[in-house]
């Protein structure tokens, strides 16, 4: 059983569990979910980087901008 903490928050609190079995699996998938905040505030920056330097200058968004996107508000609570 994998517990992994919210950053900033005083009290460990289980988000997540991943059982141990000891196979690769389960270690990757506690390690993914562990990564998963970072991830989630690198590909915002990517993303929010990318519309100020040309979205913003007339440039239709590529496809994976548009997926980002989606992945971006689905991670957050906000996709419809």
């Amino acid at each position: 059983f994998w517990q992994i903490k919210l950053k900033g928050s005083p009290k460990m609190r289980t988000i997540a569990s991943c059982r141990d079995n000891g196979d690769e699996e389960s270690i990757a998938n506690a390690e993914l979910i562990a990564a998963a905040p970072e991830l989630l505030e690198v590909l915002e920056m990517v993303v929010r980087d990318w519309t100020a330097q040309f979205e913003s200058k007339g440039h239709m968004a590529p496809e994976w901008c548009k997926q980002a996107r989606a992945v971006i508000a689905k991670a957050t609570g906000s996709a419809s």
